[in-house]
């Protein structure tokens, strides 16, 4: 019984379902197969990773979508000439055997490169096994030469060909033994070789025209090898990909082709108690419609937050209507935008998961980020650093609102890149978080060059800039902010940094150290983006405790979700905060205090949900009758294997094992995978 129940609360309550990830079907492993030559490694992690064949089929769909030249149009070119490929390997390089030809050696670099301006056959000679040169026009801005040859050889005469490692290799293997005096060399086959076809014969040293190694091994070859393997890294992006596992479910795939690069950070900070993650996102471009002489775009925001195990803990949808003028386009049009809010969380770690759509021009952006969110317990900890241009002080009318990176009565402007010019100033802020006992008593400042700048030879060993503050000189004691700066850049060469902040103890040991990169650059160009925050009431308000209470009860912390859903509920009504209190009362084993909350509910809204909890909590009091009433009020409204087996168990509780039948054997129409509902239709059968 407790068995089945657990079961039944799991599906009400968290609607949540496990897949297993099964073997990959032959169609799929084909699939692979085809596009090796083109996938990226991301790619296919993420591909292994998916369960299901919609969600396999949804990937295949994407995937050609990212390699659409022109995706404004119906055709896929890209995938059209690939296929051709396919068709032209498939009829050349078979090499006599069963095995498809685009799934050999040459196949392989013909998938991925095309057919070359030149490919020379030699089959017939005596003095060498049979070969072929291909000659390419390389593409430089992916680090290939502008010209390059590869070669594929059949050893022996037999077999598949396979592709020919100058610098491995060597020309006397391509060359045949023969009964002649002395010892074949890679010289005298060379010669061999040369005195028959010169062009074989360069390119047995080296795959660069005209180039001619030093010594008999070819680096140059083997880094042209290396970069065309490469390729798909380089060409494709699969940012799309590493959040695909997120995305899936709530991008449809007309949007895959335009998946817009952004640049995005998350910080945390207590706020009074209650900790907040402070996120920012700056897309590469943005996309508007035109209404009049206004610009608008429409976008979804998408937020999930989980644990590192994958147990949800929130996800929310909202709409963000984006308009802009005439006048505040021509001014901003060179900046970034840049959509900042903040989130309350509770302690312990956590993935943030964040997907804007914008539905008006139908292309997307995504970003995910770890959280690690201190437990009340915990002792005193440095958060991480806020590298900002400039800060300014709030109006005191406006002190009390919450907004994302506004801390102690500032606000503080920054790039989500860490991008600075060369002559301005920098600043550093961070936060002291869990304050009480603290035993720090100095921070250290320093700005390093981290090796990777033109001038790293002659870089100093001291850092660029270091400094000691006292505690009582660099620490807001309303918030706990550490505020360094401004510090100017003049004199430091544009190149890759890093700024650290080391908190010290009494005795000027180090407690904790805190590291971020950021690069300065010669400009002179925007980089400062335009912000979109919205200002929230002082927490504690309803809505953002509905949030606490919702990642509290989805963790399974029901004690902490009441304490914050009451405390909401007590300055404002809303359903669906009672809703959630209804199921955290039933969690605790509270239902008839879960009725006193649900039942007003149910019966002025009729609210599903409310009904579900509401059965379960009559029947966990052994109300059977009341419970199958409203099973079967839910019922009338629509058909669940959920509320059908709990009507099935409320009527076999009430010994009507002929009632109880019709609802089990529905429930199991609906989800054959039910075994306890299974047991329990075999025991109403044999009443």
């Amino acid at each position: 019984m407790k068995n089945r129940m657990a079961l039944f609360v799991l599906s009400v309550l968290l609607a949540s379902s496990m897949a297993g990830q099964n073997e990959l079907p032959a169609e799929y492993k084909d699939w692979l197969e085809t596009v090796k030559p083109i996938i990226t490694r991301t790619e296919r992690e993420v591909f292994l990773k998916l369960s299901s064949k919609s969600d396999r089929d949804k990937f295949i769909r994407f995937f050609w979508k990212q390699r659409d030249p022109r995706p404004d149009t119906s055709e896929n070119e890209f995938y059209k000439e690939y296929m051709t490929r396919i068709r032209f390997a498939d009829q050349t390089f078979h090499d006599g055997t069963s095995q498809k030809g685009h799934l050999t050696e040459r196949g392989f670099y013909y998938l991925l490169l095309g057919a070359p301006l030149e490919r020379h056959i030699y089959a017939t000679y005596s003095q060498f096994w049979p070969l072929e040169v291909w000659f390419y026009k390389g593409e430089e801005q992916f680090g290939l030469p502008a010209y390059f040859n590869l070669m594929f050889y059949q050893p022996q005469g037999l077999g598949p060909y396979k592709l020919y490692y100058p610098g491995f290799d060597g020309p006397e293997r391509l060359a045949i033994p023969t009964m002649s005096n002395g010892t074949l060399t890679r010289a005298n086959a060379y010669q061999t070789i040369k005195e028959i076809a010169s062009e074989v014969a360069s390119a047995s040293l080296s795959y660069i025209p005209g180039e001619r190694p030093l010594t008999s091994s070819s680096f140059s070859s083997d880094a042209v090898i290396a970069n065309v393997r490469a390729l798909p890294e380089k060409k494709y992006s699969d940012a799309y990909a590493r959040s695909y596992l997120d995305f899936k479910d709530h991008v449809e795939t007309e949007y895959s082709h335009n998946y817009i690069d952004c640049s995005a950070m998350v910080r945390v900070y207590d706020r009074g108690g209650q900790y907040f993650a402070d996120w920012t996102v700056e897309p590469a471009k943005m996309n508007f419609d035109t209404a009049g002489s206004v610009f608008y775009a429409s976008y979804e925001l998408v937020l999930k937050l989980e644990r590192p195990d994958g147990t949800t803990l929130l996800e929310k949808t909202e709409e963000i209507p984006f308009r802009v003028t005439p006048e505040q386009f021509k001014t901003h049009e060179r900046q970034r935008v840049a959509f900042q809010d903040i989130l309350p969380v509770v302690p312990g770690e956590a993935r943030l998961f964040i997907l804007l759509k914008n539905k008006t021009a139908h292309d997307f952006m995504s970003f995910q980020a770890r959280l690690s969110v201190p437990a009340a317990n915990a002792g005193p900890g440095l958060g991480d650093l806020l590298l900002y241009h400039g800060r300014e002080e709030i109006p005191a009318a406006q002190k009390k609102n919450n907004q994302a990176f506004t801390l102690d009565g500032r606000r503080y402007a920054f790039n989500a890149r860490n991008e600075f010019l060369a002559g301005e100033s920098l600043g550093c802020m961070a936060q002291v978080l869990r304050r009480a006992g603290a035993p720090a008593d100095a921070f250290q400042f320093e700005i390093n060059d981290m090796g990777l700048n033109a001038t790293a030879a002659a870089k100093p060993k001291a850092p660029f800039f270091g400094r000691k503050y006292a505690v009582r000189d660099v620490l807001n004691a309303q918030n706990g902010g550490i505020d360094v700066g401004p510090i100017p850049l003049a004199g430091i060469a544009p190149g890759y940094y890093q700024a650290v902040l080391t908190m010290l103890d009494a005795a000027g040991r180090p407690l904790q150290v805190r590291k971020e990169n950021f690069i300065v650059l010669a400009g002179p160009f925007p980089i400062l983006p335009w912000v979109f925050a919205r200002p929230h009431p002082p927490f504690p308000n309803p809505e953002q405790l509905y949030l606490v209470g919702t990642q509290y009860f989805l963790g399974g912390d029901f004690a902490k979700a009441k304490e914050a859903l009451d405390v909401a509920l007590a300055q404002r009504e809303e359903p669906r905060t009672k809703l959630l209190l209804g199921r955290t009362l039933y969690a605790l084993r509270r239902f008839a205090d879960s009725i006193a909350a649900l039942d007003p509910l149910y019966k002025t809204g009729k609210d599903r949900d409310a009904g579900k909890v509401l059965a379960l909590d009559h029947f966990s009091l052994g109300e059977w009758a009341a419970s199958l009433e409203l099973c079967r009020d839910l019922l009338r409204e629509g058909t669940e294997a959920s509320v059908l087996s709990l009507a099935g168990e409320c009527c076999v509780r009430l010994n009507d094992p002929d009632q109880a039948v019709p609802f089990l054997r529905k429930s199991l129409e609906i989800d054959p995978a039910q075994p306890a509902v299974r047991a329990l239709l075999e025991k109403a059968l044999k009443k």
